[in-house]
C-alpha cells in the first residue's frame, strides 16, 4: 500500500508544529474544525437525495424498479419495501441535488437523471430538523442540458436555497467540502461529507469510449472545464455540493470519474461560473442554454509559430456564413485570446467559444502573418456568435415547447446538427437561411416535402437571414407560403406550403 506524498507532507507539518508549539496547533487545529463544521451546517439543509427509477409500464405501482426487485423475487417482499418512503427502500440508481432558491427548483446533474421519459424520480430530503425526512414524489424536470451536464427539477418548496459564491476563480489549494448521496445513504436526510482541496482547476472530464475506442467529446467538460479535488467522490456524489469554508457553492459535484471505470483518488465538480448560472437560468425556463459557435476549423501551433507568438491556435478553415466569415476572420489567423483569456491551443478555443452564449459578442485577439510568416499584424475583432450545434448522441430535453410552423421546427442555419446535414446533403446559403430542425409526420410543412437537414432561404420570394425574420414574414400570409430550400439532391426548389 503506498501513501500519497500529499499526505505524508501534511502529516509532517502537522508533526513539526504540534513539536514546536502543541498549543497554537491545538488552536489552529480546532479554528479549522470548527469551520468545516459550520460550513457543513449551512449548506446541507441545501441538499437532496435523488433516486431515478425506471418506468415499468407492466406493473401499476408507479413503475417501481429497484435494486430489491432485480435480485430478490419481488412476491417475496412485503409491499412496502418497495415504497420510497420505506426506510429499507433501496432504488438502484441515484444522485445529489442542491436547491436553488425557495420556489423549490434544484439542479443536479444531467448525465445521472437519465431519460425522463424512461424514468420517475423520487428526493428525499431531511427538513429544517435534518431529522424528519421528507419524500417528493414525482418532481417535475425541467429541461436537462448534456453540453453542460446541468438538469433543473421542480419540487414544492423545500429546505434552505445554497447560497452561490462569487468567486470569479478559485485557487489550488483553497479547501472546500463535499455534500452529497453517496450510495444512496443520504435517504435518511443527512448528505454525507468530504472535505479536502482544490487540487487544480480546468481540468478535463475524463475521456468516454465505446467499444474500446475514443468517442467525440459530448460535453463542454471534455474540452477542460472542471475542478479537480485531491478526494475521491464515488457513485451517487453526482449532483451534489462543493462548498467552500463559507459554505457557499463554489461546484456542483460530479462522479464521471468513477461511471468511466477511473479508479483515482481524484474527485471532479461543475465549476459555478458565468456558464453555470447562465445554463441555470436556462434550465429553469424549461428551455436549453444556447451556446456560442465561431465557424472555424482550428489547428494547434506548430513550434515555429509558439516561438513567434507564445501560444493559441491557427485557423485552418473558414465556414461561410458564420459569425468567423462575417468578421472577416482569413485562413492563417493566428487567435490567442477570446474575451481576455488566454488560448493556448484549439480545444481552449473550443471551450471558451462554446461556453459563452449564442449571439453574444466576443472579443478575439488576433495574430495575421504575411505569406512567409516572417512579419506579424496585431488585430482586435470582435464577433457576435452564431448558435452552436448540440453534436452528441446524448438527448437533451425541456419542457417549454418551441414554436412551431405548420408543424415545422426551424432554427439558425449554424444549429443544424452535422448528423441531419449529412442525411440531406444540405448546404446552408451563405448569403441568409434558416434551418428545419423537425418536421412533424403528417403534418403541413411534412406533406409539403419539407424534412429535417433542409435549409429555408427565401419565404413567398424574400431573402430569410434569421428565425424571426423566417416567422415574421411567414405569419404574414394565413394562405399558401411558398418557401425555396435548398437540398442535396435537386438543389434550390420551391415548397407551397398549405395553411390547413
Amino acid at each position: 500500500m503506498t501513501i500519497r506524498p500529499l499526505v505524508l507532507l501534511s502529516v509532517g507539518l502537522i508533526v513539526a508544529t504540534l513539536v514546536a508549539s502543541p498549543g497554537m496547533a491545538q488552536s489552529g487545529a480546532e479554528t479549522l474544525q470548527n469551520a468545516v463544521i459550520e460550513a457543513i451546517a449551512k449548506a446541507e439543509q441545501s441538499v437532496v437525495a435523488i433516486a431515478s427509477i425506471p418506468k415499468n409500464t407492466g406493473t401499476s405501482r408507479l413503475g417501481l424498479l429497484d435494486l430489491q426487485r432485480q435480485f430478490l423475487d419481488p412476491d417475496q417482499l412485503p409491499i412496502d419495501r418497495l415504497e420510497p418512503t420505506n426506510p429499507d427502500y433501496l432504488p438502484g440508481r441515484f444522485s445529489s441535488g442542491v436547491i436553488l432558491d425557495q420556489t423549490g427548483h434544484v439542479v443536479t446533474t444531467y448525465h445521472s437523471l437519465g431519460d425522463p421519459r424512461k424514468h420517475d424520480y423520487v428526493i428525499w430530503h431531511g427538513g429544517e430538523s435534518g431529522r424528519a425526512v421528507r419524500v417528493t414524489t414525482p418532481p417535475r424536470v425541467l429541461a436537462g442540458d448534456p453540453w453542460t451536464d446541468l438538469a433543473v427539477l421542480k419540487v414544492p418548496p423545500l429546505g434552505r436555497p445554497i447560497e452561490l459564491s462569487q468567486r470569479t476563480e478559485l485557487r489550488r489549494g483553497t479547501f472546500v467540502v463535499a455534500l452529497g448521496n453517496p450510495y444512496a445513504l443520504a435517504r435518511d436526510g443527512r448528505p454525507s461529507a468530504a472535505w479536502g482541496i482544490v487540487a487544480n482547476l480546468r481540468r478535463p472530464a475524463p475521456p468516454l469510449t465505446q467499444t474500446g475506442d475514443a468517442i467525440p467529446k459530448p460535453s463542454l467538460h471534455h474540452w477542460g472545464t472542471l475542478i479537480q479535488v485531491d478526494f475521491r467522490l464515488p457513485l451517487g456524489t453526482s449532483g451534489g455540493a462543493l462548498i467552500d469554508l463559507h459554505g457557499k457553492l463554489v461546484g456542483l459535484t460530479t462522479s464521471l470519474a468513477p461511471l468511466v471505470g477511473y479508479e483515482t483518488p481524484a474527485g471532479f465538480a461543475i465549476p459555478v461560473d458565468a456558464t453555470f448560472r447562465q445554463a441555470v437560468e436556462q434550465l429553469k425556463s424549461g428551455r436549453i442554454p444556447a451556446f456560442g459557435f465561431l465557424g472555424v476549423q482550428p489547428e494547434n501551433l506548430t513550434p515555429r509559430e509558439r516561438q513567434l507568438v507564445g501560444g493559441g491556435a491557427r485557423v485552418i478553415r473558414v465556414v461561410a456564413g458564420t459569425a468567423a466569415a462575417n468578421a472577416k476572420i482569413a485562413v492563417g489567423d493566428i487567435i490567442t485570446h477570446v474575451n481576455g483569456q488566454p488560448v493556448s491551443g484549439k480545444d481552449e478555443l473550443i471551450r471558451e467559444i462554446s461556453s459563452l452564449p449564442a449571439a453574444s459578442t466576443a472579443s478575439l485577439a488576433i495574430h495575421r502573418l504575411d505569406a512567409a510568416g516572417k512579419t506579424r499584424r496585431h488585430l482586435n475583432v470582435a464577433v457576435q456568435l452564431n448558435k452552436k450545434p448540440l453534436e452528441t448522441w446524448l438527448a437533451a430535453y425541456e419542457s417549454k415547447p418551441r414554436r412551431l410552423w405548420r408543424g415545422m421546427r426551424v432554427d439558425e442555419a449554424t444549429a443544424v446538427p452535422l448528423a441531419l446535414r449529412r442525411q440531406s446533403g444540405a448546404v446552408p446559403d451563405p448569403r441568409g437561411c434558416v434551418g428545419v430542425i423537425d418536421v412533424a409526420p403528417e403534418s403541413l410543412a411534412w406533406k409539403a416535402g419539407l424534412r429535417p437537414g433542409l435549409f429555408v432561404t427565401h419565404v413567398d420570394g424574400k431573402r430569410v437571414e434569421s428565425v424571426q425574420q423566417f416567422f415574421q414574414l411567414a405569419d404574414d400570409n394565413p394562405s399558401v407560403v411558398v418557401l425555396r430550400v435548398i437540398d442535396g439532391g435537386s438543389g434550390r426548389r420551391d415548397l407551397p406550403v398549405a395553411a390547413q
